[in-house]
């Protein structure tokens, strides 16, 4: 049987701060982290969408359907719908 979690956790606030500090640090390193976010989604995108067998690299998300070779275009179609469903559920 696996040991209850209903206990309280001890947090250091001195470690926590730190924490967000550098991560409050790092956001100011991106320009556009809408961009940086949509690359991780692209990012993911590609790689689920592999599992499944198409052959779309990352690159090949971000461009526009016109640019896409004709009998590439189903795999690009199935991973542009994967970052748009992401988008839809992330509001971005």
């Amino acid at each position: 049987m696996p040991n209850s979690i209903n206990h309280t956790f001890e947090v250091d606030n001195n470690n926590l701060q730190v924490q967000l500090e550098k991560l409050n640090a790092m956001t100011r390193l991106v320009p556009n982290i809408d961009l940086f976010i949509m690359s991780f989604i692209s990012n993911e995108a590609t790689l689920s969408s592999k599992i499944e067998g198409t052959q779309t690299e990352i690159e090949g998300s971000f461009k526009k359907e016109e640019n896409i070779k004709i009998k590439q275009r189903d795999d690009w179609l199935e991973v542009t719908l994967y970052i748009n469903a992401v988008r839809s559920a992330l509001i971005i």
